[in-house]
């Protein structure tokens, strides 16, 4: 069995499964310390592709806003290179969401859906699907 040092194997072989081949995805429903937190599980490179947009789209200085672009474009270069290398085995130390939402007290937030990263050695749970009951 490959290293997968202390995190959920089955889950690290999910993440690096989605890190070697952008635009593939599922949807997950994850707890982290007594949260729950839904979302459609994506590979890093989408993620970093994801977050430019939303800096651009929430920047007001444009050039800062490309600035931060290149920089997250290059970030998820080096992910799906490193995921896709045989020289050393990947190991991701963290998972991203797209359309993410999470239930506190009073609900599910946000409507709309977020980005959302974690690190894999703090999911305490997970299952295939979204839990989300009709509101």
């Amino acid at each position: 069995m490959e290293y997968y040092d202390s995190h959920d194997p089955i889950l690290t072989h999910i993440i690096r499964t989605l890190s070697q081949n952008p635009g593939a995805g599922l949807t997950i429903t994850l707890h982290v310390n007594g949260m729950t937190i839904c979302g459609f599980l994506i590979g890093g490179k989408e993620y970093t592709d994801l977050l430019g947009d939303v800096v651009v789209d929430n920047m007001h200085d444009a050039d800062a806003a490309a600035t931060w672009r290149d920089f997250l474009a290059k970030v998820g270069d080096s992910i799906l290179e490193a995921a896709n290398s045989n020289d050393t085995p990947f190991n991701p130390e963290y998972l991203h969401l797209k359309d993410a939402y999470y239930l506190n007290g009073d609900g599910w937030h946000p409507d709309n859906g977020i980005l959302w990263r974690g690190k894999i050695a703090e999911i305490n749970g997970w299952s295939f699907g979204a839990w989300r009951p009709n509101e």
